[in-house]
């Protein structure tokens, strides 16, 4: 049941690491034209990038420069060529020209202003140099007629020019002589200089991740397999994640040239093909490790053979030999996806240990290398994406692992048992055959010396155990020690045991709530149950939550927030609020201290502290304090906590419209605060405001029309009960723009806080 209830959190962690590094976002539709792209009627921001996609002109056999073409005799292109895409398959005179050679590319970008644009350049076979309204811009390697004069290189660059003139001139000189493909092979991106560089770190930023997590997780495991030499799914899962490692070096951004520009660049083709081809046989061994009875070995070493030939072509055969090996190789992996595929449902259906999570693993690692092989093959442009496949693997890997942890953990108490009820039979035996001691003594003498090392084997592998456990359950284990030692005092009553206990549970279920809802709030998918509330009420409420925590240091807690304060609020939430500030205040505060809760209200807010006289928040921690997983300097080992407490105050307060904060001084104590929307009774005649509404978007102008549908546009994307969201939006818009607009942004701001979502929807829709 664990695994099952993971799986949904794995595949969502892993689709959040996927997408945290978008930060432009792509014009579609856009093509080079005869040589030309035609820009003229787009107007670029820092987040727009353009793929530098159509036809380019193509010289083939010509190593051409801008002052050839400022020749009254301008040379005339071979044809247009497609890019990005290699030329081999480029005809001239009715016969395809093939990879190897130098040609070059020429086409032009149109613009409407000067500006700073930049172009990111990924992969072109074999070296280029690129000239840009006649200057040069860059090179890369070496471009040369000869194949001794090439050096290739693949290396990523990001080239950065101005525009002086409407009409940007780009000419690029292309060699190949070592590989089978020649040409402008991958996507050249286009955009302003900022969005480039934006783009370059988003991208470098994800691979530089992965390629720490693959490095990381293939220390891990192969500290594990130090640790115990008998598990060999450790060591092949750990080789997996290394092969990986390797092979996102050499991919996508080029971490390896990027880092080492002057690596060897056959060197490293042989690395990023290496890595690929062993990969599958110790995959299919790591599944083989676990599922014996339904993966053939002899399948295995099968793959495993392919695998030692096309290795052994890439070490003994130049590249331009052996670049043609994926072709067929591809199909192997397809062949081997398929079957382990194929393996792996008949576990499932033989109800096998883990099958669940690996089969559901799988499913989605088997898709991302069928993307790779279409996207090696320019079926499709999506880019690789084989190591966030294998992160899926090490998740639900490091899953099976803390399951086998906690069964070796239970069996290891059950042979403590056993142990113990042994030796007290024994003890028994001795008593009732004290006339046998004498010849049995040998004989007991070496069973014990025999269960004594048994006994101090186990209690290792049980401190070993307890320490794994103890950095896996280390945020929780604290309430669950309280609830262990209720249940075995003996001298207590009932009530203060279940005191106890429902004390310790709260705090584990405040603690995952915490949890849960700060993914909720972050994600906007919280739905605020608002009410007319008393918050006198819902402080009591959460101080008799933490009566136990408080008596436990002698702690004082006074509510003296006045009690005819309303506020609109989520009961709920608010409470839990009050419990996380307040708890933190009991941490930090002395034994025999006093906390103080007090209300002060201000025109149309409330201001609500919680203050404590504890030991304060250095300056350094103030700044950072509400950031989820946070962790103070100021903790000792006894208070430590997970830093999610103040984050899930911080979302929620801010979800009600209010604000919050601290005020410390060192050893001084802390002020908790946040302030509320004053509750304020309102008339509302809706018929009047009807019409207020219908006028306000009847009489808007053409002009004001297209000024309010941006913001329109992204209004509609937003659920009504996102308050905070929608404000943030309407503070976007200008109010001084005209009257209409000022009457149109009052009445939508008046539906939002009179809750009217069918005048809210009128007043967007008029609009777009």
């Amino acid at each position: 049941m664990a695994i099952h209830k993971n799986i949904k959190l794995l595949l969502f962690l892993l689709v959040a690491i996927n997408c945290q590094f978008v930060l432009c976002k792509e014009i579609k539709g856009l093509y080079i034209e005869k040589g030309i792209l035609d820009l003229s009627s787009y107007q670029l921001n820092n987040k727009d990038l353009i793929k530098l996609q159509g036809e380019s002109e193509f010289y083939w056999k010509k190593l051409l420069t801008p002052n050839d073409f400022n020749l009254m005799n301008k040379p005339q292109p071979d044809g247009y060529i497609e890019i990005p895409g290699i030329w081999n398959r480029f005809k001239i005179n009715g016969r395809y020209i093939g990879g190897t050679g130098y040609a070059t590319y020429r086409f032009f970008i149109k613009m409407n202003n000067k500006n700073r644009y930049g172009i990111k350049i990924k992969e072109f076979d074999c070296a280029y140099k690129i000239w840009i309204n006649g200057i040069l811009i860059d090179s890369v390697g070496k471009v040369a007629t000869e194949k001794n004069k090439e050096i290739p290189s693949w290396q990523r660059k990001e080239i950065y020019f101005s525009s002086t003139d409407s009409l940007n001139e780009i000419i690029l000189q292309i060699s190949n002589f070592h590989h089978r493909k020649g040409g402008a092979e991958d996507m050249m991106i286009f955009g302003t200089a900022k969005a480039i560089n934006n783009y370059k770190k988003s991208q470098f930023g994800k691979d530089v991740f992965l390629t720490g997590i693959l490095f990381i997780m293939f220390f891990f495991y192969f500290v594990i397999f130090l640790l115990r030499r008998k598990e060999i799914p450790t060591l092949l899962f750990c080789l997996s994640c290394f092969l990986m490692f390797l092979r996102l070096i050499t991919i996508n951004e080029k971490i390896l040239i990027d880092f080492i520009p002057n690596f060897n660049w056959n060197l490293a083709v042989k690395i990023e093909y290496l890595s690929y081809t062993l990969f599958v046989p110790v995959f299919l061994g790591f599944f083989y490790s676990y599922y014996p009875k339904y993966f053939s070995l002899k399948i295995i070493k099968i793959f495993a053979f392919f695998a030692l030939i096309f290795s052994a072509l890439y070490i003994i055969t130049p590249v331009k030999i052996f670049s043609y090996t994926p072709i067929v190789y591809q199909f192997i992996v397809f062949i081997a996806g398929i079957y382990c595929l194929y393996c792996l449902i008949k576990a499932f259906l033989k109800n096998e240990n883990f099958t669940i999570l690996f089969l559901i693993s799988y499913l989605i690692f088997f898709a991302i290398i069928i993307n790779d092989i279409l996207s090696y093959n320019k079926f499709i442009s999506s880019g690789y994406l084989i190591p966030l496949g294998l992160m899926i693997m090490i998740f639900s890997q490091s899953i099976v692992v803390s399951v086998k942890l906690f069964n070796a953990y239970n069996q290891v108490e059950h042979l403590t048992s056993e142990l113990n009820k042994q030796n007290n039979e024994l003890e028994e035996i001795i008593k009732e055959r004290t006339e046998k001691i004498n010849a049995q003594n040998e004989e007991i003498l070496a069973q014990t010396e025999k269960l004594y090392l048994i006994n101090k084997e186990l209690m290792n592998l049980v401190s070993f155990k307890e320490n794994m456990t103890n950095m896996v359950v280390h945020d929780i284990k604290n309430h669950l020690n309280h609830i262990i030692l209720a249940t075995e005092i003996k001298n207590q009553d009932i009530k203060n045991i279940n005191t106890i206990i429902n004390h310790s549970a709260r705090q584990i279920l405040n603690l995952v709530m915490n949890i849960l809802d700060i993914q909720r709030f972050e994600e906007a998918k919280i739905e605020l149950k608002l009410q007319k509330t008393s918050m006198y009420n819902i402080v009591n409420n959460a101080i008799k939550v933490l009566e136990v925590s408080a008596s436990q240091k002698n702690i004082n807690i006074k509510n003296k927030c006045a009690k005819e304060i309303m506020v609109n609020v989520d009961s709920a939430i608010m409470e839990r609020v009050f419990i996380n500030l307040i708890y933190n205040a009991i941490k930090f505060s002395d034994t025999n201290g006093e906390i103080i809760i007090i209300s002060e209200k201000k025109e149309n807010i409330v201001r609500f502290c919680v203050i404590d006289y504890g030991k304060g928040i250095s300056e350094a921690n103030k700044l950072k304090i509400f950031e989820k997983y946070y962790k103070s300097n100021d903790d000792n080992n006894e208070l430590k906590s997970t830093g999610l407490g103040l984050a899930f105050c911080k979302l929620a307060v801010e979800a009600h419209n209010g604000e919050i904060g601290v005020e410390s001084n060192r050893d001084k104590g802390s002020i908790f605060w946040f302030t509320l929307p004053l509750y304020e009774e309102v008339a509302f005649d809706l018929l009047t405001f009807e019409a207020e509404v219908f006028e306000s978007y009847s009489n808007l102008k053409a002009d004001e029309i297209t000024y309010l549908a941006p913001f329109c546009q992204k209004l509609k994307n937003i659920k009504f009960y996102e308050v905070t969201f929608i404000n943030k939006i309407i503070e976007e818009i200008n109010s001084d723009h005209s009257e209409n607009v000022k009457l149109w942004i009052n009445n939508l701001k008046k539906a939002v806080y009179y809750g009217k979502k069918d005048a809210y929807e009128s007043l967007i829709n008029a609009i777009i």
